[in-house]
């Protein structure tokens, strides 16, 4: 049991390094994380710098984290999808219209907040999903540019927070009488910073040129 999972636990370290490196490559991106292996046994948390010295006789329990999210899928590739959107800006363009996504660490394992802008009525925080066969991932080249497509079932939930009394809530902006409402909102959870919101928030016609050519291009199916 103990080779097997260790076989296991590196070929999906293989799968992670190749998967971010193609990534990378064709959407010229130079700055994913990396992923790092943890185990918790009844000693505590111990970080995994070889796969071979797993050797506890205890329970054990397997963890990555890329970033400050938190994974316990098996999946390489999922997490190496991770990698390269975790903490950055992607162009998302439907149409006409150009959406711009951020995604950072949520406080789910295997799921990431999904902040959308561009000014448009869906702006706001979703979850991401990455648990299950239906999340799937590629890339495909249109008008001369790298498109990462990402397939997902899961995708477009609204993220629920708590107020100071418990009650849940979203933080979208047609659930706000304001476009200054919403944006408070949205910067009270410290998911976005205040440059970052001014920039993205509905860019004006000098900015949004900018921003869609030095973009990297993501599409949600």
């Amino acid at each position: 049991m103990l080779v097997r999972n260790s076989m296991k636990a590196k070929n999906q370290e293989i799968s992670f390094i190749e998967t971010k490196l193609y990534f990378q490559q064709l959407l010229g991106i130079t700055d994913a994380y990396d992923k790092e292996s943890y185990v918790k046994t009844k000693q505590g948390i111990t970080r995994l710098e070889d796969t071979d010295k797993i050797c506890d006789d205890g329970p054990r329990v397997f963890f990555d984290k890329v970033g400050q999210a938190v994974f316990n899928i098996v999946d390489g590739k999922k997490k190496a999808l991770a990698s390269i959107l975790l903490d950055r800006w992607m162009l998302f363009e439907t149409g006409e219209e150009s959406i711009y996504v951020y995604h950072v660490a949520s406080e789910k394992m295997n799921t990431l907040y999904q902040i959308l802008l561009g000014g448009k009525e869906w702006d706001g925080i979703y979850e991401f999903s990455l648990k299950g066969k239906e999340v799937k991932v590629k890339i495909e080249s249109k008008n001369n540019r790298n498109i990462l497509i990402i397939e997902s079932n899961d995708n477009y939930d609204a993220a629920l927070f708590e107020n100071e009394n418990g009650k849940k809530y979203s933080i979208t902006k047609m659930d706000f009488k304001s476009d200054e409402e919403f944006k408070e909102t949205l910067l009270k959870t410290g998911l976005i910073s205040k440059e970052d919101l001014d920039i993205y928030f509905n860019p004006d016609e000098i900015i949004r040129p900018y921003l869609n050519r030095v973009l990297p291009r993501v599409e949600f199916r």
